[in-house]
């Protein structure tokens, strides 16, 4: 699953399936985990899950490029990997207007497909032990979304009775942020915040609730040694909202 943050273009393109597609994901945005917090501009696509594009944004920010020791080069080579990122998002955000697609669904699995597919390139770019603390880290940032992805799953050594469990829990947050989209008077932000929140709340619950107490020691310790990210430092909420 992804969170956006790249609505400006969107919004101003005109069209209403792009208008549409906006609307889809503004519950995303208010839902979001912030991976990429203090990263990129109006115009960029955020992703903020457990999904590969939130990996490869998460490998962008300045405090997790220190926390991995990051050279110039891998930066660059991290940077160059965003923009390509970005530039087939968007193509796919138009791909998708031009053939009207609606589908909340489609519209997530193809976007999350990209991400992942990008994301592939990131051991090609980063040594191993920053790969695996990049991980780490991305468990510590969006918790138990992370249960969602396959390699989190394989490792924990989910059960196929649990993984659907999974599914019919995702299914469930899902189904809260399509029904924002359908509600016979829009919501305001604040109250689209309120829904996003119970939603993941209950969610999680029902995510924490099919582990074991051994996957639960065993998922605590995948998340490697506490890192304190510059965003959740004390203040630090805002000074962020501060900057224009």
């Amino acid at each position: 699953m992804f969170f956006a943050g790249f609505l400006g273009t969107i919004i101003n393109a005109g069209s209403p399936t792009m208008k549409k597609i906006a609307v889809f994901l503004v519950p995303l945005v208010l839902a979001s985990l912030a991976i990429a917090q203090g990263h990129g501009g109006p115009r960029k696509f955020r992703f903020a899950g457990a999904d590969g594009g939130s990996m490869v944004q998460l490998a962008l920010r300045p405090d997790v490029q220190k926390e991995i020791a990051a050279t110039d080069e891998e930066k660059a080579k991290l940077a160059d990997l965003e923009e390509r990122m970005q530039a087939q998002v968007q193509a796919d955000f138009e791909a998708m207007a031009k053939a009207n697609e609606s589908d909340p669904n489609k519209m997530r699995g193809k976007i999350g497909a990209t991400g992942d597919t990008f994301a592939e390139e990131l051991p090609k770019i980063l040594t191993v032990p920053q790969t695996q603390r990049l991980h780490e880290l991305l468990i510590q940032k969006v918790g138990d979304s992370a249960l969602l992805r396959k390699d989190v799953q394989q490792e924990l050594g989910l059960t196929d009775a649990q993984l659907a469990q999974v599914a019919d829990a995702e299914a469930g947050l899902l189904k809260a942020f399509d029904g924002m989209l359908n509600a016979e008077k829009p919501l305001t932000r604040d109250e689209m915040r309120a829904v996003s929140a119970k939603a993941m709340a209950d969610r999680n619950e029902k995510l924490q609730k099919m582990l074991t107490d051994k996957q639960k020691a065993d998922f605590k310790a995948m998340a490697g040694k506490p890192f304190t990210f510059e965003d959740q430092k004390p203040g630090a909420s805002e000074a962020l909202s501060a900057k224009p």
